[in-house]
Formats: C-alpha cells, sequence, structure tokens
C-alpha cells in the first residue's frame, strides 16, 4: 500500500480475496455465495509457561468465557437471580445489547469485556492493561461513565479477596453497557475488562491468570450482593 492508500479509510471495494477461481462459475463449484462471512483461520494455543493463550476474538470470547465459567461455578445459595447473556452487534449500533436490556429488565450489570492491553511495544506511555494484572476495573470510556459506588464495591471487594486488579480510564471504544445504563430508569453498570493484546487483529492474545481472576471477582461480587445492597446502588444508578 502506499502512504496515501495507508492515511485513508479503506471501503469495501478495496478489499478482495483471492482464492484461485477463474470465473464465478468456479466460485460457485466452492459453494462461495455473495453475502457469505469471512473469518481468519486462527489456531488457539497456549505460549510458553506464563499462562498466555493466543487466538482470535477474544474480543469477547474471553468474556463469554467468564460468563459460562461463572454459571457453572456459582453456589446455590447465592441471593440474586443470575443471567448471563452474550449480545449480538456490539460494534453496529449495540443492537443485542438493546434487546437483551429490554427481555432481562437488569437491576444491575456487569459488562465482561476483552479490553484492550497496552503492554506492548508502540502501545503508548500508559499502561493500563497488562497481560497477567488481573481484571480491569474501567471507570470511563466515551460511552458510558461507570456507576461510582458500583467501582468502589468492586475494588474493595477485590482488595479483600487478594484478587490482583487494575484500573482504567479510556479515551475511545466503548461497549454494550451505554446501552444498558440508559435502559428503564437506570442501571448501576460497570465495565470489568479481561485484558486482550492486538484485539481486533487475527491473533490476540490473553492471560488464562486474568481469566480465573475475574471469574473469582465476580463470583465474589455475586456473592455479596444483595437486595439492599442492589437498592442503594439504583438509587443513583449513574
Amino acid at each position: 500500500m502506499g502512504e496515501e492508500e495507508k492515511n485513508r479509510p479503506l471501503k469495501l471495494g478495496d478489499l478482495y480475496i483471492d482464492i484461485g477461481a477463474g470465473n464465478s462459475d468456479e466460485v460457485d463449484a466452492l459453494g462461495i455465495r455473495v453475502g457469505d462471512p469471512v473469518v481468519p483461520a486462527v489456531k488457539t494455543e497456549k505460549l510458553g509457561p506464563s499462562g498466555a493463550l493466543m487466538g482470535k476474538a477474544f474480543d469477547d470470547r474471553v468474556g463469554c468465557a467468564v460468563i459460562a465459567a461463572i454459571l457453572k461455578r456459582l453456589d446455590r445459595d447465592h441471593p440474586n437471580q443470575v443471567i448471563g447473556a452474550g449480545t449480538v452487534q456490539e460494534e453496529n449500533g449495540l443492537k443485542g445489547a438493546r434487546t437483551v436490556a429490554a427481555v432481562v429488565r437488569p437491576d444491575l450489570c456487569l459488562v465482561l469485556e476483552g479490553a484492550p492491553a497496552d503492554d506492548f511495544p508502540g502501545a503508548g506511555a500508559i499502561i493500563q492493561g497488562k497481560l497477567g494484572g488481573g481484571p480491569q476495573i474501567r471507570f470511563f470510556d466515551p460511552t458510558l461513565i461507570a456507576n461510582q459506588a458500583l467501582v468502589q464495591l468492586v475494588i474493595a471487594t477485590a482488595r479483600e479477596m487478594g484478587i490482583p486488579y487494575q484500573l482504567a480510564v479510556r479515551e475511545s471504544g466503548g461497549t454494550d453497557g451505554r446501552e444498558i445504563q440508559q435502559s428503564a430508569a437506570g442501571v448501576p453498570t460497570i465495565v470489568i475488562g479481561i485484558p486482550v493484546r492486538y484485539a481486533h487483529s487475527h491473533h490476540s492474545i490473553i492471560s488464562l491468570n486474568d481469566l480465573e481472576a475475574t471469574v473469582k471477582l465476580v463470583l465474589g461480587l455475586i456473592n455479596l450482593l444483595d437486595e439492599t445492597k442492589v437498592n442503594d446502588l439504583k438509587k443513583n444508578p449513574w
């Protein structure tokens, strides 16, 4: 690519995938149709002895993995009704989040996000999310200011449980939390991120230690939150 091409947004017509076909009949013979989705063929594998895992789409497969682990380990006598949801089209208008909020009508929302890590060369001088540093508790991004009482509760819980954590104020990006926080009369919402290196690229990297720490933290929160605490938070959802 030339310098001019590098500095302008790509258009759909700029992109193509060469499958070796010479005409439309050969494309049809391969079973490929207009509108078919295309995904990178990436093999998930462990990297080194530190618990790192490489794969694709950890934003937000890692969030889905945390939800699945939480639902499997949840005590039967916890004081809440817990609903885990994997939404669609966060990057295209938060459509799934809007639907989930309308169906579930949550009293409180913990958004489990594959948050971009910034602990590699060229990412910037300030590191807010590093692999192995634990779950990232987000105060702010351009789409959501987290419920401050909920932020402090998450931090206090992490400290009490001895779980490492990281704090983040993000200048870009956003999550389903924007739509859920603004639903109904307002929902206390916070984003808890698992750092992902090279998010949105073909090969991203996470730490399994961060994943496990996030599962433990959220389980601790679920067991701590009860009707009284949730109602107190709902008095000021913003």
